[in-house]
């Protein structure tokens, strides 16, 4: 799923995929976070960005805090934040990716999202 906002610059990734059980089960989020810096700048810099800056955080959905990877990167002047968020979730594992003109702006899309129990 994809969405943006009229500024094209806005944008909500997600993506949901099936995964064995035992292999979720042991999946690690914070690690597996990690694993994803260096494809992600490379794939960001194919694309002429440069500047990274990764960091692992928290994010609230709803009540609950969620280990999240945090990017910062530029295109010339431009700057892209980005949050990236994995959620397992009944088999599957949700990729969700943010991203933004500003992490103020994440943060208000992020206020969209909830648990559902």
């Amino acid at each position: 799923m994809y969405a943006a906002h009229s500024n094209q610059i806005n944008t909500v990734v997600v993506n949901l995929e099936k995964v064995d059980k035992v292999q979720l089960a042991v999946l690690d989020l914070e690690e597996n976070l990690k694993n994803t810096i260096p494809a992600l700048e490379q794939s960001l810099g194919n694309m002429g960005f440069t500047n990274f800056i990764t960091e692992i955080g928290k994010v609230k959905i709803g009540d609950t805090d969620v280990v999240c990877l945090n990017v910062t990167s530029s295109l010339g002047e431009f700057k892209m934040y980005q949050t990236l968020i994995t959620i397992k979730c009944n088999g599957y594992l949700a990729c969700l990716t943010f991203s933004g003109d500003s992490f103020e702006s994440i943060n208000s899309a992020l206020s969209c999202f909830y648990w559902l129990d």
